[in-house]
């Protein structure tokens, strides 16, 4: 039979504990080598998993068929554990068909993260949306938040003209800057991507550059591709292929207009190969039909591992943009593919990747909406082979020298060790319970002092909530004063001075000691659900908890969850939760119990109030007045005397532990 304690909510181990630290990867558009699409988020995510991670990738099924509301569905792809929502999307679908895409996985997204637990979550934007169960799951489980920026949005849609409306531009601006604040790392994939987020308010010295990279293993240079150029007619020609999205952002316009240009010019031998979907492929297909472009060969959208075929197929890879420099920023698949197999890259797209081909000397570079100028790079090509055979060759050493899938995944799992090692600042199991994870005390030392005390010093308390499980003594609950108020000052107990490491923790508190103790529950003690009406941080106080002699049978449950506290670690507890304790081992548990002063210092070192912690407020004032009124009826003076204490404590700082209804044997 299960019992309420057993089948109480716990907190979770930390992830340094754990066989293997869990990752939530957050992707809505997930897609393995075997499918058409950019495959980063597959080949980090195998990558991750070869060195030890256990990988959660959760992601959508949105084929224009896919229907919603059919549950997820949950595979295994090459140690990837996929979980898989069904939300129909198309890249020829409108805004309104986009928005309600964005916002139907991430409602759905958000309850699966909450669902699974993890140790680290890791989001990849765009759509900007994907930062909405990113940032409720990191606050849901405590966990840290790793944010990829693959292009900047809303810089980028406000750029194109996409979005306008002056709500919802605010809106992602706020939710963009919100992302950013509360990340624990951000990975951009571009130097300007970086700058950018550095703009809209990220701090610069959270953001690492990993760009996009290089399928080395992929674009062998081995593919026999003779039959495919036939099949394509590329036989004869210099072929320049574009293999991605054929949207309004990648204005292939500029390749029919190019394509015009050459026919007018009366030259021949060029062909252009464009393999892909969007939302601009009907109109370009009714365009070469139209203008009779015979020399612009059209295909549908083709898997990544078919794509290594292609690229080999042609003599030069384009890589094409609208000329907004604001999508300019961007780290495109394309371009990779084009270094890794070793093909030149002809592009209009200036800024940081004009720069990179021209330093490498592995492309050409033309202006946008230029087709003269287009026109002349693709007649270069064709009459300098020894220059696209040099080009080709510098291209595959620099995606093997800067940019080699491998090199790039080991420096994303370093950024995820970094994240997990620093760990987020607290932990907090339920509303009452707040772990510092980043204030340990050395346990060992505690215990030696503790060692130091004399027996007579422990001061037994007669508790109405404190009583024995194996027996009739009440007498099992006793403690230590360290430190209280007294006339006005601060008095310290003398045993301080042979006490180092708990003077030394008391010291090293941001802000003033109003009260510490050590208590101690014998074996077998148990102290009844109750709550400490002075012990939270309505009255101005921070109440920390230091195990120094614990154990795993000791049970602490505050607001319902059982919390497991280990020696050595440091606890905020806002004892107005109900809470309760029982030792079912066969040591004394032994506490430090502080009260500080809740300093804006203190209240940095603690989770920002949210709105569980507004109910609690209202729900304990509730409390209070019912306890008030029955106080009211039954002993005035016992009620004037809360009031003044209370008061005291607000106004003058005075000792929280001493406004306890314990009272001295």
């Amino acid at each position: 039979m299960t019992s309420a304690r057993d089948s109480a909510p716990e907190v979770r181990e930390p992830a340094a504990t754990r066989p293997r630290a869990r990752v939530l990867y957050l992707h809505q558009y997930f897609v393995t080598r075997a499918t058409a699409g950019g495959t980063r988020s597959y080949e980090m995510a195998r990558r991750l998993v070869a060195r030890g991670y256990q990988v959660h990738m959760i992601t959508t099924d949105f084929g224009a068929d896919a229907q919603p509301g059919a549950g997820w569905r949950v595979t295994d792809e090459d140690g990837i554990c996929v979980h898989r929502v069904r939300v129909p999307y198309s890249n020829r679908a409108g805004f309104i068909g986009r928005l309600r895409a964005f916002l139907r996985y991430a409602l759905a997204s958000t309850v699966r993260v909450w669902a699974l637990g993890g140790d680290v979550i890791l989001a990849t934007s765009p759509p900007l949306s994907i930062a909405i169960p990113a940032l409720l799951g990191a606050w849901r489980h405590d966990i840290p938040m790793i944010f990829e920026v693959r292009d900047l949005w809303p810089e980028a849609p406000v750029a194109m003209g996409r979005l306008r409306n002056p709500a919802l531009i605010a809106a992602a601006r706020g939710l963009e800057r919100l992302a950013y604040r509360r990340a624990a790392a951000i990975v951009g994939l571009s130097p300007p991507i970086a700058e950018g987020v550095a703009r809209a308010g990220g701090d610069g010295a959270k953001v690492r550059v990993i760009p996009n990279a290089a399928d080395i293993d992929l674009f062998d240079g081995t593919r026999d591709v003779a039959a495919l150029r036939r099949a394509l007619g590329l036989d004869g020609a210099l072929t320049l292929g574009y293999f991605g999205t054929l949207g309004e952002a990648n204005a292939l316009g500029q390749v029919l207009d190019a394509a015009a240009r050459l026919r007018a010019r009366g030259e021949g031998g060029i062909r252009f190969l464009l393999v892909g979907d969007g939302g601009e492929r009907d109109a370009l297909a009714r365009r070469i039909a139209d203008e009779g472009l015979d020399s612009v060969t059209l295909r549908g959208p083709v898997a990544k591992e078919e794509i290594a075929d292609y690229v080999a197929a042609v003599d030069a890879c384009m890589v094409i943009l609208k000329n907004v420099p604001a999508i300019h920023t961007g780290s495109p698949n394309k371009l990779f593919d084009a270094l890794a197999g070793g093909r030149p890259v002809l592009t209009n797209v200036g800024g940081w990747q004009r720069r990179l081909l021209e330093e490498a000397a592995c492309g050409l570079y033309f202006e946008p909406d230029n087709p003269d100028a287009f026109a002349d790079a693709a007649l270069r090509l064709r009459d300098d082979p020894a220059l696209r055979a040099t080009m080709g060759r510098r291209g595959r050493a620099l995606a093997e020298q800067r940019f080699a899938r491998d090199a790039l995944a080991g420096q994303l799992a370093d950024v995820i060790a970094a994240t997990l090692a620093a760990g987020p600042p607290f932990t907090r199991p339920c509303g009452g319970a707040v772990r510092l994870n980043r204030r340990r005390l050395d346990a060992a030392a505690l215990a030696r002092d503790l060692a130091q005390l004399p027996a007579d010093a422990w001061r037994t308390l007669d508790y109405q909530k404190a009583r024995s499980s194996t027996s009739d003594d009440h007498a099992v609950w006793s403690r230590v004063v360290l430190v209280e108020q007294r006339g006005g000052g601060v008095w310290k107990n003398p045993v301080l001075k042979d006490m180092p490491a708990i003077a030394d923790a008391l010291a090293r508190l941001p802000g003033p000691v109003m009260a510490a103790v050590l208590a101690r529950l014998e074996p077998g003690g148990v102290i009844g659900e109750h709550r400490d009406l002075s012990g939270g941080s309505s009255l101005g106080v921070a109440r920390f908890h230091a195990p120094i002699v614990t154990h795993e049978d000791v049970e602490f449950f505050v607001d319902g969850v059982r919390v497991r506290m280990a020696a050595g670690e440091v606890w905020s507890l806002d004892t107005t939760y109900p809470h309760r304790l029982a030792n079912h081992s066969s040591v004394g548990r032994v506490h430090l119990i502080v009260d500080v002063r809740r300093t804006a210092a203190i209240r940095a070192m603690l989770p920002r109030p949210g709105l569980r912690d507004a109910a609690h407020l209202v729900e304990f004032a509730g409390v209070c007045a019912t306890h008030a009124a029955r106080l009211a009826r039954r002993d005035p003076r016992q009620l004037a005397r809360r009031v003044r204490d209370a008061l005291g404590l607000r106004l003058r700082g005075r000792s929280a532990l001493r406004l306890s209804d314990e009272e001295p044997r």
